[in-house]
């Protein structure tokens, strides 16, 4: 008698999954892939995929326990989800010596992400003092700020979120960028890290009508750090659709917005005075 026939995967069901962890709706997505996994336990992908969204919520314990429990690990997709799951473990652990020999032992299936391969070996590198190079030598902005942070350089980088677009990032006109990064730097220390980018670390702040994503008004700002530092990256206006974590710093903006108040009206004050118009 034939076993029954029991499917590995499902496509359609795990491609839902992946839009929601591509949303940042991070629980749904932990919630769906439980389900998931009870009718498809031989998807070592999804296996991956939910070792990955612990690791994301900063629950590494966790991490370790899923990944560390994962084994047959066969096709070239697996191995190199596995491969960067480990990465992110070693350079969240500063453990960059034993990151630069795993990834030199898994060369073949390292090089294939592009820029994102760059950033993660030009980093360690650096960390690890075997290249001498300067800012010049970089052709990214990300580059040259792991080579050298300058804060000029990282304002010149979010202007280009100023320039009007109706795809992508786009901050309102008034947003006060320099003032609301001085006010980050302090809050950041006590703000929720997500952790979903190998050597960057993300952070939520609310800030009311602080511009638009993709054409959309949005009241949230989504900030980088390079990992384990408070050194900024980037900021960018962000659509909080999974309903994450933030940090309030609303009470900045509608201060500058009584101030404004108040300077206008002391303005018509005077010129009803100058020309006795009371």
């Amino acid at each position: 008698m034939k076993e029954n026939y029991i499917a590995k995967y499902n496509s359609v069901e795990y491609g839902k999954i992946l839009k929601l962890l591509g949303d940042d709706k991070y629980i749904y997505a932990l919630e769906e892939l439980e389900k998931y996994m009870k009718k498809y336990p031989k998807d070592v992908g999804a296996k991956l995929c939910y070792a990955k969204i612990y690791f994301i919520l900063g629950d590494i314990k966790t991490f370790k326990q899923i990944l560390n429990s994962i084994s047959d690990i066969n096709s070239i997709q697996d191995k190199k989800h596995f491969m960067y799951l480990k990465i992110r473990e070693f350079l969240y652990e500063s453990r960059y010596r034993e990151c630069y020999d795993y990834i030199k032992s898994n060369i073949d299936i390292f090089y294939n992400e592009g820029n994102r391969d760059t950033d993660i070996m030009t980093f360690l590198m650096q960390k690890l003092k075997i290249i001498d190079v300067t800012p010049l030598d970089m052709p990214s902005y990300f580059l040259k700020q792991i080579i050298e942070y300058s804060y000029p350089r990282l304002l010149e980088h979010i202007s280009k979120y100023f320039v009007p677009n109706m795809k992508g990032y786009n901050f309102n006109p008034d947003f006060p960028l320099e003032k609301v990064l001085e006010r980050i730097k302090i809050e950041l220390p006590q703000a929720t890290p997500f952790y979903d980018n190998e050597l960057t670390t993300s952070y939520l702040f609310r800030y009311d009508k602080v511009g638009t994503v993709d054409g959309k008004e949005v009241n949230y700002l989504k900030v980088f750090t390079f990992l384990n530092t408070y050194l900024i990256t980037t900021i960018q206006p962000y659509d909080n659709k999974g309903k994450l974590s933030y940090t309030d710093i609303n009470d900045l903006k509608y201060q500058d917005e009584s101030n404004l108040k108040v300077k206008t009206l002391s303005q018509v004050e005077k010129f009803k005075k100058r020309y006795n118009l009371n």
